[in-house]
């Protein structure tokens, strides 16, 4: 060993020396654990080898930026409440290929409260609620004549985070007892960034709840199906920034015919695909269809005396069992209905205006005068009922027909400007052309569906080739958050590429039926559900 070498050795040998005299701050280093509810054991280590047994066991150990991974089996409830602060994501997680259930997931705090959790690939669904424990005379019979909402025993929610920030529930399959005996699948109120993204979420009343001072909200990519009413609600009480994207929903219905469904009040029972109380939110991407019985979205008056800074972009509805598609009432600043598509049932009427329901419907504004609605590059099939106000702008959309209540055609309805197309137009006695076809302007507009009986039917929304729908819109108005280009047949490709001033349309969404009845779990991109 040369001179150099060896001085080398003892200065390193020195500097361990000395390392142990002073002391270094302790870095913490993530932790993972494991979970099996059927062969663990809470006396264990928690490895992959000695796993743990309960939830319990692992809240009591874990901490900030933990991960624990739960083996196929049945853990019972995730519960937790006033939690000391967290400063980054708990994860419980799924192992791969393992099916794993719990009741619920009940986070509920007094007080706001950094709770940093996040659950991933679990099945969530409640334990059976024997329906009858309220003694209530006839409650033994499913189809109860006199039932109130009241009559039967229900399940917790399935999801419930309250003053709980910075919560995800992530790729879950969430399974409601039954539409009338689970009242939410996520609950979620006066909590700050919370995500449900990717989750199943069926046989609940209503799919996802956000209200009460809750901000940042983010429902994405969520299949919601075979439910009693609204898919989404937007509550009240200020709940603000919300996102409400990628979601597919069906299947809405609330019938007495059902078992354990309320019979004492009405015929049925009902609500929004989505249903909004409050402003400041984003509606995007998303496809509702086959439900929406009351409207199939709608600003309600019983939150908000009005609506600022809504945006409603890119999403496809139809078939909505409402004679409404899109109903607004006191619109506020700054709303923007942009590049959609709304399909009204067909109506087999004797005039244009009557062919189909009603796509569009503004009632009201609110009264502070500034600028409020502007609609861009829309298709809307359906008569469409709207005020001629100076606080409502318009271009570049498709309206099968317009209705105006005057006597004569005073506004720009009937003659329609800046680039918008009107198909028939009825206002007082004005006589109208009977319109026997969607769009009939010739075969190039047509869309590729049928005029007779689409109740549930499963069809393509792709446009006709030529039609003029087809670069109708402005591509200024065109979103650009990655969204893609627009195809040969006037709907968005998930390309990634740049939108040119050739490269473009009205409407925004695109349909296409995946070849048996039952849709997937959740959509995947913005040309194939």
């Amino acid at each position: 060993m040369t001179q150099n070498n060896y001085q080398k050795i003892i200065i390193f040998l020195g500097l361990v020396l000395l390392s142990s005299f002073f002391a270094f701050p302790e870095i913490s280093q993530a932790a993972t654990y494991y979970l099996d509810a059927n062969s663990g054991n809470d006396s264990s280590a928690g490895t992959i080898t000695e796993p743990w047994k309960t939830l319990a066991k692992a809240q009591s150990v874990v901490v900030s930026g933990d991960m624990v991974l739960l083996q196929a089996g049945d853990y019972g409830s995730y519960a937790e409440a006033n939690h000391i602060a967290r400063t980054s994501y708990i994860t419980y997680q799924a192992a791969a290929e393992a099916t794993v259930h719990l009741d619920n997931i009940y986070i509920s705090n007094s007080v706001g409260t950094d709770a940093y959790l996040s659950f991933v690939g679990m099945n969530i669904k409640p334990d059976w609620v024997d329906p009858c424990t309220t003694g209530q005379v006839g409650c033994e019979d499913p189809q109860y004549p006199d039932s109130t909402q009241s009559t039967y025993s229900k399940t917790a929610h399935a999801v419930t985070v309250v003053y709980a920030n910075h919560v995800k529930i992530i790729n879950c399959s969430i399974e409601g007892q039954s539409k009338h005996l689970t009242d939410y699948g996520v609950s979620i109120a006066f909590s700050q960034d919370v995500t449900v993204d990717n989750c199943s979420i069926t046989k609940v009343q209503r799919g996802v709840n956000m209200m009460n001072d809750s901000t940042g909200v983010n429902v994405l990519n969520n299949h919601i199906f075979d439910i009693g009413a609204s898919a989404i609600v937007q509550g009240t009480a200020g709940c603000t920034n919300a996102l409400i994207e990628g979601n597919h929903a069906h299947n809405s219905r609330y019938l007495v015919t059902d078992d354990y469904a309320p019979r004492a009040v009405g015929a049925d029972y009902h609500g929004s695909f989505v249903a909004l109380r409050d402003g400041n939110v984003t509606v995007r991407n998303n496809v509702f269809h086959d439900g929406g019985r009351s409207s199939g979205m709608m600003t309600y008056t019983d939150g908000s005396d009005h609506f600022d800074n809504v945006i409603i972009e890119n999403n496809l509805l139809y078939d909505i069992r409402n004679p409404y598609v899109l109903r607004f009432y006191l619109m506020g600043d700054d709303c923007i209905v942009r590049n959609n598509t709304f399909i009204s049932m067909y109506r087999g009427g004797n005039d244009g205006r009557y062919k189909y329901e009603t796509a569009l419907a503004v009632h009201s504004f609110d009264t502070d005068g500034s600028p409020h609605l502007t609609l861009s590059n829309n298709i809307f099939i359906g008569a469409a009922f709207i005020p001629e106000d100076s606080r409502l702008s318009q271009n570049n959309n498709i309206f099968y027909s317009w209705y105006d209540s005057g006597t004569a055609d005073s506004g720009w309805e009937c003659n329609p400007n800046n680039g918008s197309v009107v198909f028939t137009c009825l206002y007082g006695d004005h006589p109208t052309t009977e319109l026997t076809t969607p769009f009939n302007c010739g075969s190039s507009c047509s869309f590729l569906f049928p005029l007779d009986d689409w109740d549930g039917v499963t069809m393509d929304y792709t446009l006709a080739v030529g039609s003029q729908a087809i670069n109708l819109g402005n591509v200024g108005l065109q979103t650009t958050d990655s969204l893609g280009s627009i195809g040969a047949d006037g709907f968005l490709v998930t390309n990634g590429s740049t939108r040119t001033g050739t490269n473009h349309s009205a409407g925004a969404y695109e349909y296409i039926p995946s070849g048996d009845t039952t849709p997937p779990a959740a959509p995947t991109g913005l040309s194939v559900l």
